[in-house]
């Protein structure tokens, strides 16, 4: 993890990811966690290696711990379609979640990265967990099935609105992640649409389709890959890019030469 991680903050990636997305808070590679001690444990064996090389190369890098959603534990691909949500409620998701982010907001992380989130139910629970760490900063990202809409099928600008109106403070960004790459566009403007000062962050897929059934990635008639739109992005006034499933140091490193050009052209 620390060479993966290692070799992202050396292609100038500003913003540093540490691997908890699919940290389960009462199971964690098949071994029951009976208690918050252990849980911290996990957590900060997850973190301490990324970190050390993080302090290692810069110093100063940002660090973001993934808060993932409830599907990934199904171990089905609900993540992909948010369908659990149905017979959840709000506080059902709220508890689940709320040892894995008390446990990461000790480890002391910049920002927690509530992403890949299908549903606005449990955006929403994530976002109210929020407001019981109130010193900790986040952003919030949805994973959408198509330009307009969330996986599970709500409007993306009603998902936004609604969890900007239960925790206006506390998400610094907000945006899309695990998506495909030409459906970021239109759903950045749905956002914007009605929330023009809201800070965005996009960090698509490098294309193709998950296949939840046999649990691999497909092409797609997509005709450009990533950084094809990367310069659309920046048009668009998204403040934070990067990349999900299949993008490599090779991709982030382009992104960050694609964006120092777009800021110099910007202020000349």
């Amino acid at each position: 993890m620390a060479d993966f991680h290692g070799g992202h903050i050396e292609t100038a990636a500003s913003i540093g990811p540490y691997g908890t997305v699919l940290r389960d808070g009462s199971e964690y590679s098949g071994h029951y966690v009976d208690s918050m001690t252990e849980a911290d444990l996990i957590a900060w064996r997850g973190l301490s290696g990324p970190n050390k090389t993080f302090n290692l190369l810069t110093g100063h890098i940002e660090t973001a711990a993934s808060i993932g959603p409830y599907g990934t534990v199904l171990r089905d691909g609900s993540e992909y379609s948010g369908h659990y949500v149905d017979s959840m409620t709000e506080a059902d998701l709220i508890a689940w979640h709320r040892p894995n982010v008390e446990a990461l907001v000790r480890a002391g992380v910049d920002y927690l990265a509530l992403e890949t989130i299908p549903a606005e139910k449990e955006a929403l629970a994530l976002v109210k967990l929020l407001r019981e760490f109130p010193g900790q900063k986040a952003w919030l990202s949805f994973s959408c099935k198509d330009d307009t809409h969330t996986s599970h099928g709500e409007l993306i600008s009603s998902a936004v609105t609604s969890c900007l109106l239960a925790n206006p403070d506390q998400i610094q960004a907000i945006g899309v992640n695990c998506v495909r790459p030409s459906h970021v566009s239109t759903l950045v403007r749905c956002i914007k649409q009605s929330h023009p000062t809201v800070q965005t962050i996009v960090y698509p897929n490098k294309g193709g389709v998950w296949d939840s059934v046999h649990m691999k990635w497909l092409d797609t008639e997509d005709e450009y890959s990533i950084l094809h739109y990367v310069p659309q992005w920046l048009e668009e006034g998204v403040n934070i890019i990067g990349g999900c499933c299949e993008v490599t140091s090779y991709e982030i490193q382009q992104m960050r030469i694609m964006i120092d050009e777009f800021n110099t052209k910007k202020n000349d």
